[in-house]
C-alpha cells in the first residue's frame, strides 16, 4: 500500500537505522525506494530499490523516488531520522476513516545525538508536537501527482512550500495524536545551514502570494497556520491547534 522514499548523501550508519525503522513501521506491503544522491559511500539493501541521482539535492532526489513509486500512498523519510514502530499503520488507518483526505500527519519529537548551537529543542522542547516535516506525513500519491512534487529550485523549505500549495489547492489534511517521527539532532544536520525560520517562512508565503496573483487557487479556510500545524507564517491570523484524527 505504501511507497517509502529515503534520499541520502553519505549517510554513514544512519541509513541502516532508518531502513530498520521503516520495516517496523507497520504495513508489510511497503515498497522501499532508496535514492543515492551522489554519495561517495556504497550501500546494498536487498529488499529495497536503489536509484541514483546526480546530485540533485533533497527535493530533486525525493522527486525521483516519487516518480518511481508504484503504490497509492507515499511517504518520505530522511536518512538520519527514524519512524516510531507502527507509525505508518496509524497514518494509513486514519485514511480509512477519512477517504476524502490527501495528507495525514502525525507528531514528531526531537532526539539529541550531539549538542549543536542551533538547537530546535529551544523552540519545541522534547515533547511530541506537530511541525512541518515530510517524515511525519503520509500522502496519497495522486495528490503529489496533482501538485507537481517538490520545488527543486529550493534547497531549504521545500516541504513547507509543498504544504502551502496543498493548502491553496484545497487538499484535505488529517492529524492523528500519535508520534510518528523521531527527528535526530546532530552536527551534520543539513537544516543547520538553513536561514532563520521566520525569514524562510516569509519568503515561502510571498512565493505563494505571487502564485495566487498568477491565477493559482485562493483559499482562506482553514487558516494557513492551522493547516501547516505548529508554524505561524508572518501575518497569519489564528493559531495552530490539535484536532486528533479530524479533518483540517
Amino acid at each position: 500500500m505504501i511507497s517509502v522514499v529515503i534520499p541520502f548523501h553519505n549517510p554513514g550508519a544512519f541509513l541502516a537505522q532508518a531502513v530498520d525503522s521503516v520495516l517496523t513501521s507497520g504495513p508489510s506491503t511497503i515498497e522501499l525506494i532508496l535514492v543515492d544522491d551522489a554519495s561517495q559511500e556504497k550501500f546494498d539493501f536487498p529488499h529495497a530499490r536503489l536509484l541514483h541521482s546526480p546530485g540533485l539535492g533533497p527535493a530533486g532526489a525525493r522527486n525521483l523516488g516519487w516518480r518511481a513509486a508504484t503504490h497509492p500512498f507515499l511517504a518520505f523519510l530522511d536518512a538520519d531520522d527514524l519512524w516510531e514502530a507502527g507509525s505508518m499503520q496509524c497514518l494509513l488507518d486514519a485514511f480509512t476513516h477519512h477517504p476524502e483526505a490527501g495528507i495525514c500527519q502525525g507528531k514528531m519529537r526531537h532526539q539529541v545525538l550531539q549538542t549543536v548551537a542551533k538547537d530546535p529543542l529551544e523552540r519545541y522542547g522534547s515533547l511530541p508536537h506537530y511541525g512541518v516535516n515530510l517524515g511525519a506525513c503520509l500522502f496519497r500519491k495522486e495528490f503529489l501527482d496533482r501538485a507537481g512534487g517538490l520545488d527543486e529550485s529550493l534547497r531549504f523549505g521545500e516541504d513547507t512550500d509543498l504544504l502551502i500549495r496543498a493548502w491553496h489547492l484545497g487538499i484535505g489534511k488529517v492529524r492523528i495524536p500519535e508520534n510518528v517521527l523521531i527527528y535526530r539532532l546532530h552536527s551534520s544536520n543539513m537544516t543547520l545551514e538553513a536561514p532563520e525560520h521566520q525569514t524562510m517562512l516569509k519568503q515561502l508565503v510571498l512565493r505563494q502570494a505571487r502564485r495566487a496573483r498568477a491565477g493559482f487557487p485562493s483559499r482562506t479556510e482553514p487558516g494557513l497556520a492551522e493547516y501547516l500545524g505548529g508554524q505561524e507564517p508572518p501575518g497569519a491570523i489564528g493559531e495552530a491547534y490539535e484536532l486528533p484524527g479530524q479533518p483540517i
